[in-house]
């Protein structure tokens, strides 16, 4: 707990590099942000998420991040039943 990072943001720039926190945002956060029109839900969830990550480092809780994705995913889907 003494060397733990305060927040993903930092652990990922001090892992990977500034090209590692790019590419975080580009596939992970913009995957989700291209269905935003489409989510009812879900940009709530995102934006807390959001914040929530630069806050505490909640990659080692990983029940939380699933609950996120699962919630994404799932509002996602919803949305493609209805416009079907």
């Amino acid at each position: 707990l003494i060397h733990s990072p305060n927040a993903v943001y930092d652990q990922l720039i001090s892992e990977y590099g500034v090209a590692g926190l790019l590419a975080f945002i580009f596939f992970y956060t913009l995957y989700f942000l291209k269905t935003a029109r489409q989510l009812t839900y879900g940009l709530p969830i995102l934006l807390l998420m959001l914040m929530v990550l630069g806050v505490d480092y909640w990659f080692e809780q990983l029940s939380i991040i699933i609950l996120f994705e699962l919630l994404m995913l799932l509002n996602i889907k919803e949305t493609q039943y209805k416009n079907e």
